[in-house]
């Protein structure tokens, strides 16, 4: 397991190095050219048989993780009351997990048996066999409709040749796949998550389609296994601020694909495991755009899809019934939903 700095500046944690604790900037940053974000505390933590807090609530993971012999003592986390997510807010709040404590909820979900971290990473004959069974048939599980030659063959595959984050997590997802190999799934789903935030952190990177369809497969993993994953959704929503996708008059088709696949993961009851709410994203940068016919990766109606996003509304009742109607006229006269 790495070693995790506990009291030095938040740059350290991050990156999950040992922190001289120099203040106001610790010698580690500055010999490594880097900003130090210094010390200041940022959220509040408790036990779990305290109070709830005004300014939060006491959060405990939604899986309980098995035992480990290197495993920290328990904890819960504090996390920003619903109303407190500020759309506006800069970059670097939105793509960074909230705070290492966090970040090591995230890791340590993986872990299995002891075994999980970047040093116990399985052999080269292990990854390449598992890379060419997803690049083969595994990735057409996570296709659906797209059928075979659609746009993960063409456009997404051929990135993990330069992406290590997106090669580690589609083999895990392969890994998941088969009996023999899923014990390596949490393996390498963490050797994904640490490569997938230095990308983050990494500006010529956030440009890239890789980045995007990295975070994506991390969350569509993370929910098949139970993991808490949501967290991961504003670094997925940060690089798509920082490339202007969501303003643009024209998308590629992948950045158009990607973008739905998000705006899908965001929609509140189309999660599982949610720890934080819906920005929105679907409401505000898909439904906009007015699309009629079946949308690929759900196989359901953007009609139908529009109005799941809005299950919050006073008008979602009398929507919902106004579709089937709709539906059931719609078919009678082979009208595009």
């Amino acid at each position: 397991m790495i070693q995790r700095s506990r009291r030095g500046c938040w740059t350290c944690k991050r990156r999950h190095k040992k922190c001289d604790e120099t203040r106001p900037v610790c010698e580690r940053c500055t010999q490594a050219g880097m900003a130090c974000e210094g010390y200041e505390t940022r959220l509040i933590w408790g036990p779990s048989d305290t109070t709830t807090p005004k300014t939060g609530m006491v959060l405990n993971p939604v899986r309980q993780l098995r035992p480990q012999r290197r495993l920290r003592r328990s904890r819960v986390v504090d996390v920003l009351p619903d109303d407190s997510l500020d759309l506006g807010a800069e970059l670097s709040d939105l793509y960074q997990v909230p705070s290492p404590d966090q970040l090591d909820l995230l890791y340590l979900q993986y872990e299995s048996n002891g075994q999980a971290g970047t040093d116990n990473l399985p052999s080269d004959e292990v990854s390449n066999r598992l890379m060419q069974d997803f690049s083969t048939t595994g990735y057409q599980t996570l296709t659906g409709r797209d059928g075979q030659d659609g746009l993960f063959k063409s456009d997404i595959l051929p990135l993990c040749n330069s992406c290590v984050s997106l090669r580690q997590v589609c083999l895990a997802y392969q890994a998941s796949l088969d009996t023999e190999m899923v014990r390596l799934t949490p393996i390498y789903m963490q050797s994904a998550l640490s490569h997938y935030f230095d990308d983050l952190n990494t500006p010529e990177k956030l440009e890239l389609d890789a980045t995007l369809a990295t975070g994506v497969l991390l969350c569509s993993l993370s929910i098949n296994s139970l993991y808490i994953w949501t967290p991961l959704l504003k670094g997925l929503y940060g690089v798509l601020q920082h490339r202007d996708i969501l303003v643009a008059a024209q998308r590629s088709p992948l950045e158009d694909h990607l973008l739905e696949v998000i705006a899908l993961l965001d929609i509140p009851s189309f999660t599982l495991n949610r720890i934080t709410r819906s920005m929105e994203i679907w409401k505000l940068h898909v439904a906009s755009k007015g699309q009629v016919g079946i949308e690929e990766t759900s196989g359901l109606p953007y009609s139908l899809i529009n109005l799941f996003a809005g299950l919050g509304s006073p008008e979602a009742e009398e929507g919902l019934l106004g579709w089937a109607e709709h539906k059931s006229s719609s078919c009678k006269s082979n009208a595009p939903i």
